[in-house]
């Protein structure tokens, strides 16, 4: 029973993990051509949020969420 409560743990934390970089993201503006300093700053931030997850957290994204990233930090 613990390991199973364990690894419910383990994929709510992954879960959430994601879930924080996925609202980085999606608070990104969806136009690169109208990012600001602050817009690329976040874009900044949200790729090392997206470097810092495990491949089993990357899992959770999207492909247009990573898309997004991508592009906006870029930029």
């Amino acid at each position: 029973l613990v390991s199973k409560l364990t690894a419910c743990k383990q994929k709510v934390d992954n879960l959430q993990a994601a879930k924080n970089v996925s609202d980085a993201i999606n608070a990104l503006p969806q136009s690169t051509k109208k990012l600001t300093i602050d817009d690329a700053s976040a874009g900044k931030s949200a790729k090392a949020a997206y470097d810092a997850l495990t491949d089993e957290q990357k899992q959770y994204l999207t492909q247009q969420e990573i898309r997004s990233l991508l592009n906006a930090a870029r930029e």
